[in-house]
């Protein structure tokens, strides 16, 4: 049997789309089959991007099911906010932020060097001089 050594915030997310996958997805709201969904766990898109550079950090997780894509950023449960709404970070909302603009410009199955091409100067344009990832990065 493998075992799973995580810590902190990585061994909540880990638990919360394995284990406790059919719980999240009625928190949801979701009616997809636990076995139906695909889960990234810590996808990275490159870290200390920076304002000018192309990398946009990396979520807990993502969700993706028949309903939805959900991007999932972990915290504690005691993370100081009795609300249970604990705000985003500003590097969390961008990093939301370009995967939505990226996913919905995303219309149609392409290179990522035809979509760089299509979309670069519009993507600086949304998000202040950011850059695409280069064609080798993708």
């Amino acid at each position: 049997m493998v075992s799973i050594k995580c810590y902190g915030e990585d061994e909540l997310t880990l638990a919360a789309v394995t284990k406790y996958l059919p719980g999240l997805l009625d928190e949801l709201g979701d009616q997809t089959d636990p076995d139906k969904c695909l889960v990234f766990y810590r996808p990275s898109f490159g870290r200390s991007g920076g304002i000018s550079g192309s990398s946009f950090g990396e979520f807990d997780a993502i969700l993706a099911t028949h309903e939805c894509i959900y991007l999932i950023e972990s915290k504690w449960i005691r993370s100081g906010n009795p609300e249970k709404r604990i705000p985003l970070k500003p590097n969390q909302v961008l990093r939301h932020e370009i995967f939505e603009w990226i996913k919905n410009k995303w219309k149609e199955v392409q290179t990522w060097r035809d979509f760089k091409k299509k979309h670069s100067t519009g993507f600086e344009n949304a998000f202040h001089s950011k850059p695409l990832a280069s064609n080798g990065a993708v």
